[in-house]
């Protein structure tokens, strides 16, 4: 019985080896061709610092975790989910033509892997930590706006070798932070940050942030550990549009029956790409002055310079 199955893969093999080469096994899968994308994030990029507290002192500038280091960062170590999208392109458009989401869960994860037949495409890459992630006539809408890395590439696809790139993400988000320079008072149960203008969607053929008509209210529950600690800091990611629209916050500190204990409005907040804006202030309590509001756009390593400025309330 083995020496006949033997003969049997030998004969098979050779008429595998009588027919053309590469060419026809790659054309006998309806003329498609692989192709193996592996996802990076670039080395430049670094992870936002914490946004639980921060210590007593001036603010501490975001550092970069391992100084002379020459190796890109995992995508996973930084984001859990991945969208793909690849265009078909055409004389006059641009038509969608795939779209896969992957987990971190999947194998491979930060490797794409797939095949299309001849044509000229472009393929776009989002990694991101949004639970839902929703794409509508050409624009991804998520739920919460997270830490997001993104890049395309346009490739030309008319041979039978496997195409193999390795795709440098680079974050597509900025931060906007408040820290509060007064005690977490024991009676607050939430603070709610309400804004309009905001950027919450992406045009996935660009990387480009599409501002949303409607108000947001991103809102956070403290915990029991917290009360009577300074230097909280709350905070929310937006994506970048290509115009510049500024941003109006109202920043609300509430008791357990909706009782508002402080409120902050922050107008003309311009979102950086890459870059924190951190407004410094009374969050929790009434104020003796008006004047409790400073913005720092914090940089270090491979974040720009800090620049600091006075805001009135």
């Amino acid at each position: 019985m083995e020496i006949r199955e033997f003969c049997a893969l030998a004969c098979a093999l050779c008429f595998t080896a009588c027919s053309n080469p590469s060419r026809d096994e790659v054309e006998i899968v309806n003329n498609l061709y692989p192709l193996q994308f592996s996802l990076e994030l670039k080395k430049e990029i670094i992870p936002f610092p914490s946004t639980r507290s921060m210590p007593e002192n001036d603010i501490s500038e975001p550092t970069s975790g391992s100084s002379g280091s020459s190796s890109d960062t995992d995508v996973e170590s930084l984001c859990r989910y991945i969208e793909y999208f690849v265009y078909l392109e055409t004389e006059n458009e641009q038509t969608l033509i795939k779209h896969k989401h992957y987990t971190s869960n999947d194998g491979d994860f930060s490797i794409v892997y797939d095949t299309l037949p001849k044509g000229n495409y472009l393929f776009c890459f989002l990694a991101h930590n949004s639970q839902k992630a929703i794409i509508e006539n050409n624009m991804l809408s998520v739920d919460t706006v997270s830490d997001s890395f993104y890049n395309h590439l346009q490739l030309n696809i008319n041979s039978i070798e496997i195409v193999n790139r390795d795709i440098p993400l680079q974050r597509a988000v900025g931060r906007i932070e408040f820290r509060a320079t007064d005690a977490l008072p024991s009676k607050a149960a939430r603070l709610d940050m309400t804004i309009s203008n905001y950027p919450n969607c992406l045009n996935p053929l660009t990387g480009e942030g599409i501002s949303n008509a409607e108000i947001q209210t991103i809102s956070y529950i403290f915990k029991p550990e917290e009360v009577g600690k300074k230097e909280l800091v709350h905070a929310f990611y937006t994506f970048i549009p290509v115009e510049e629209v500024p941003l109006t916050a109202i920043v609300s500190t509430v008791d357990s029956e909706n009782n508002v204990l402080r409120e902050r409005t922050v107008s003309d907040i311009l979102p950086q790409l890459n870059r924190i804006i951190r407004y410094s202030g009374i969050l929790y309590g009434p104020s003796d002055s008006d004047d409790t509001f400073r913005l720092t756009i914090s940089g270090n390593g491979d974040w720009e310079s800090s620049e600091n400025k006075d805001l009135p309330d």
